[in-house]
């Protein structure tokens, strides 16, 4: 079954296999055997105990280099305070063992009716139905060995001397006794009877037996009849749906449980955070027949979803040049073409191509739409690490400032202001190492959205790399402002020592949730137009998505600016009815114009 390593994108992902992890485990996780046996065997041990373990050997930078397979009933598992802790005996009934943490150790775990902590054994489970097939097989063994089964007998009704009787029962060992001797007529002498008999493996259900306890031991795996070889009921229609659902029902919990476990102890927090993750590709499995096959890729071929070289791909086909050509059934043209709105008009139109035009402005509205969306969604999900960063750089200095505050203050307030002056210089490079990470990432995130309005490039170029850089390297500079010209404010008031820290605990109550509301709409706004920019778009429009209710944002909507232009210079004003007017302190290229504010811009 192929394993790879993908990158979540905004819309669809993007094979990433060059992590030494999914380098491993498609190669060599250690020096004893090749990917496919390690992933094998460890299978192999989790369907037998429910439990496969391997030890994750890392190198002193954290990065895997080997996977190394452990015997599963030399694994114990305990629940500490600190976490699971694997111990692994070296042998059975070793008195010596070797602890690991569960980060250490790579545990494929079936299911558990228990404690969750280990799957249970499917063997002890099922004993009873397994110690009735071994029997029902020792009762075959013996039936088929010791068989004496007459075709039929003569019987004697006044009975038979001893000799006689001696006779008969040489005659019935000898000529009757074993499978090979069956159904042979016996003779008998004085005036005998004959007496059909009718014992068979049939009459027993000894046949029936033995296909019940196959199937029913096969149930719990999961296992449809046709792969154990029972083929009573299997025609050629059933077996493809049954092949399918083998896939489905049966080797894709056991996927799952490979893709949770890799994803969790073979990705590092960043890799977690740039969406990375570890997938099996099944799609080889899950194919129709040929019939099917045909009417799926037309179907999406014909509405743009895939194209010709994307179904080849998935047939394992080489791509042909120009197969990479999307289309829509608009006369069948190109959807780049028709998307950007240089569509051909209709060759037998009689309105001038003016059906064409109708189109391509819905379309343009619907990708603008969905453009928005996707850009909020995005937002949501950034959210909690903003804050996380916001309040890991407040409690920061909140804890540095009071401590410096209850030094000088009261009496030495020239003395706290010098502090001030020295701990956000430093400060500053904190403030830019904490916010980097969310920061770059979700520009990156909102750089593929809005290269897909301009029908640009998704993954960042280096301009748009160093521009997100420097808008970390500014908001670093702006907080450390903002921040110090408050505390130097509150430090020359009549009670400096009680100002500093009311003002402080202002900040630990709400100015975490304000930088996250502020900078996810302030920093996407900015990254948005400088995509536009460096994809050759000329216009931007303000538009009012989030703030149905807000009469600024209404009275902004609309409004079209060249790119190179700025919304307000500063000192510029705005004002709408029930409003006090905004007076910009600074220009205003791109939303939010105020605060709460939530819109959105647009190419032109």
């Amino acid at each position: 079954m192929p394993l790879h390593r993908y990158r979540r994108l905004e819309r669809g992902r993007e094979l990433a296999d060059d992590s030494s992890a999914i380098t491993l485990l498609q190669g060599e996780p250690n020096q004893y055997m090749h990917g496919y046996t390690f992933r094998e065997t460890m299978t192999a041990q989790a369907l037998l105990y429910h439990n496969a373990y391997a030890v994750i050997k890392r190198d002193s930078h954290y990065n895997i280099i080997g996977y190394i397979p452990l015997w599963t009933p030399l694994v114990d598992v305990y629940r500490t305070e600190g976490g699971l802790v694997y111990e692994v005996r070296t042998y059975e009934g070793s008195p010596t063992s070797e602890t690991y943490t569960s980060d250490e150790i790579l545990h494929l775990q079936g299911i558990s009716f228990s404690d969750g902590l280990t799957g249970d054994n499917p063997i002890v489970m099922l004993r009873k139905t397994i110690a009735v097939a071994m029997a029902t097989e020792q009762f075959a063994e013996r039936y088929f060995a010791n068989n004496a089964t007459l075709g039929g007998v003569f019987s004697v009704a006044d009975g038979l001397g001893d000799d006689a009787q001696r006779h008969l029962k040489e005659q019935l060992e000898e000529l009757h006794t074993g499978y090979t001797n069956a159904f042979k007529v016996l003779v008998a002498e004085q005036g005998a009877t004959f007496t059909q008999f009718n014992s068979s493996a049939d009459g027993a259900q000894l046949i029936e037996a033995r296909k019940f306890h196959v199937a029913n031991i096969a149930r719990l795996y999961r296992i449809p009849p046709h792969m154990i070889g029972d083929l009573d009921r299997a025609t050629n229609n059933n077996i493809e749906q049954q092949s399918i659902d083998y896939v489905k029902h049966t080797l894709r919990p056991w996927l799952t449980r490979w893709e949770y476990e890799l994803n969790a102890k073979s990705l590092t927090e960043s890799d977690k955070r740039l969406g990375y993750y570890f997938k099996h590709s099944v799609e080889g499995f899950l194919r129709g027949d040929s019939e099917a096959r045909r009417e799926f890729y037309t179907a999406m071929f014909n509405i743009g979803v895939y194209s010709q070289n994307d179904i080849r791909e998935l047939e394992d086909d080489a791509p042909i040049e120009g197969g990479d050509t999307y289309y829509v059934p608009l006369n069948m043209i190109p959807i780049d073409a028709y998307t950007a709105g240089s569509a051909p008009e209709p060759a037998a139109a009689d309105d001038g191509g003016q059906r064409a035009r109708d189109i391509i402005a819905i379309n343009r509205k619907a990708r603008a739409k969905a453009s928005v969306i996707q850009r909020a969604r995005t937002t949501d999900q950034y959210r909690k690490l903003f804050a996380d960063a916001a309040n890991r750089i407040i409690s920061r200095e909140r804890n540095e400032v009071e401590r410096a505050s209850k030094k000088y203050l009261p009496e030495d307030v020239k003395g706290f202001q010098d502090w001030l002056e020295q701990f956000y210089q430093k400060h500053e490079t904190a403030v830019a190492d904490i916010m980097r990470p969310p920061m770059e990432s979700y520009g990156e995130a909102v750089h593929g959205i809005a290269a897909e309005d301009v029908d640009g490039n998704a993954q960042p170029s280096e301009g748009i790399r160093q521009f997100i850089s420097a808008y970390v390297a500014t908001y670093a500079v702006s907080h450390v402002i903002s921040s110090k010209r408050q505390l130097l404010d509150v430090s020359g008031s009549d009670n400096p020592l009680d100002a500093v820290v009311e003002r402080l605990q202002e900040w630990v109550d709400k100015r975490g949730q304000k930088i996250t509301q502020k900078e996810l709409v302030k920093m996407k706004g900015a990254v948005v137009r400088e995509t536009y920019k460096t994809n050759g778009v000329t216009h931007i429009i303000w538009r009012n998505v989030g703030s149905e209710n807000c009469p600024i944002c209404t009275k902004l909507d609309g409004k079209t600016i060249g790119i190179e232009k700025e919304f307000f210079n500063e000192g510029d004003s705005i004002e709408a009815e029930g409003q006090e007017p905004i007076v910009f302190k600074s220009s205003i290229r791109h939303p939010p114009a105020h605060g709460g504010c939530n819109c959105e811009i647009l190419p032109g």
